[in-house]
């Protein structure tokens, strides 16, 4: 095992987590419903997270002696679906599982700091997986049916420390 192999697996890390948050924003902008809401609490309360995650990928790839480098996602879906939150619980249970396997090579690099800290993220992606599920839980068949579409005024209020995307723009907004 070498460390570029950990460098490339830390930047192919990056580089799924920026589109992650990409798409967690676009998510918080176009979620309706009461299950829309309770994503948008969720991602809202993540999204600070993510960002620092994405600082310290960026970070330990240089300190390795790389160059961070990421290719650009895509945000897709729209609404609130129970096929949207179920691909965030099967994304974040991957992403547990790959932050677990960086944590293994971390060890076998004798790289003890970065070890507790990939093995932190992990478990971080893992309470956010959990999240999901119970989220995916709350939807019932019907929820086609209360899903709306935004009406003019609907709006996130912005709170300090939170990137906030409004829910729709009003005239003169």
């Amino acid at each position: 095992m070498s460390e570029t192999r950990l460098r490339t697996a830390l930047s192919r890390d990056l580089t799924r987590l920026w589109s992650a948050i990409s798409r967690h924003r676009y998510q918080i902008a176009t979620a309706v419903g009461p299950e829309g809401r309770e994503l948008r609490r969720i991602l809202l309360r993540r999204m600070p997270g993510e960002l620092h995650e994405a600082g310290l990928l960026y970070r330990t790839v240089a300190r390795l002696g790389g160059a961070p480098t990421v290719n650009s996602g895509t945000a897709d879906g729209t609404g609130c679906t129970r096929d949207i939150v179920a691909a965030y619980a099967e994304e974040e249970s991957r992403e547990h599982r790959i932050y677990r396997q960086h944590a293994r090579l971390a060890v076998r690099e004798r790289q003890d700091a970065l070890h507790r800290t990939l093995s932190d993220l992990a478990d971080v992606h893992g309470d956010f997986a959990e999240d999901m599920v119970r989220l995916l839980r709350q939807f019932t068949d019907d929820a086609a049916e209360r899903h709306r579409e935004p009406e003019e005024g609907d709006t996130v209020a912005w709170k300090p420390g939170h990137f906030v995307v409004p829910h729709a723009v009003t005239p003169g907004s």
